[in-house]
């Protein structure tokens, strides 16, 4: 490879990388401003327990400890509309991993269902989440 080609190489991987640099910075400074995480800064947290009653392929038969967290993705004051958080943490038994689902209010058309959408009631809103979740069964492993 000549220079000429390396300095192409550099530019065209420096561009690419623009946009992820340029919201980690964002991020980061929106935490540095508010002295807390940039996205979910508060929550509520609550102690759950998760009953399986059958086999499922994630997680395994029986009673699971469970945490539960709710939290508004801007952490905005109030009954403002804001994209609101649900995370689920199962607590499997040793030695496998806590087991972490995490949902945020969505639309509900075709396309808004796949994306995180501000909503201002807890109980009335839609869930739906960025994180692709596959089951083993249905990976064919």
């Amino acid at each position: 490879m000549n220079r000429e080609t390396l300095s192409r190489a550099g530019a065209v991987r420096l561009l690419a990388n623009a946009p992820t640099h340029g919201f980690s910075a964002f991020l980061d400074a929106m935490a540095w401003l508010r002295h807390a995480p940039a996205v979910h800064p508060r929550g509520v947290t609550f102690a759950a327990r998760l009953t399986v009653d059958q086999q499922i392929p994630l997680i395994p038969q029986g009673d699971h400890l469970a945490t539960v967290r709710l939290s508004k993705g801007g952490g905005l004051p109030g009954g403002l509309p804001d994209v609101l958080g649900l995370a689920l943490r199962f607590h499997l038994q040793e030695p496998a991993e806590p087991c972490d689902f995490l949902f945020s209010s969505a639309g509900d058309g075709r396309w808004s269902r796949w994306l995180p959408v501000p909503a201002g009631d807890w109980s009335a809103t839609r869930y739906g989440t960025l994180a692709p979740y596959e089951s083993a069964a249905r990976a064919g492993s």
